[in-house]
């Protein structure tokens, strides 16, 4: 028994010390880890940030397109009209047959 007695302490502090080197890793992983898990949460809410502030810009973008297509159909009538009646207005074909029949 007492040979029985002795291996079993001898392997005790050996699970002891084992058991030691686990938990003192352990920790140090954690401690990693919780640095990790920190820059992971702000990394993550700094791209749902961006990915909004994208998302905003995109419509607006799109808004503005919209808008400028909007302005340049109403130039381009407004400019059709004023040649067209800037020809109406220098037509001197009227006045010539004018002074023809007289």
């Amino acid at each position: 028994m007492p040979v029985t007695r002795q291996s079993l302490e001898r392997l005790s502090d050996d699970l002891e010390k084992v058991l030691d080197v686990i938990n003192k890793r352990e920790s140090n992983i954690n401690m990693n880890m919780s640095n990790m898990g920190g820059e992971y949460k702000q990394l993550s809410q700094d791209s749902n940030y961006f990915s909004t502030k994208y998302q905003t810009l995109t419509g607006n973008i799109r808004e503005m397109g919209e808008k400028y297509k909007t302005l340049t159909d109403k130039y381009d009538q407004l400019q059709s009209k004023t040649n067209e009646q800037g020809t109406q207005v220098t037509d001197s074909s009227p006045i010539v047959k004018i002074k023809s029949s007289l």
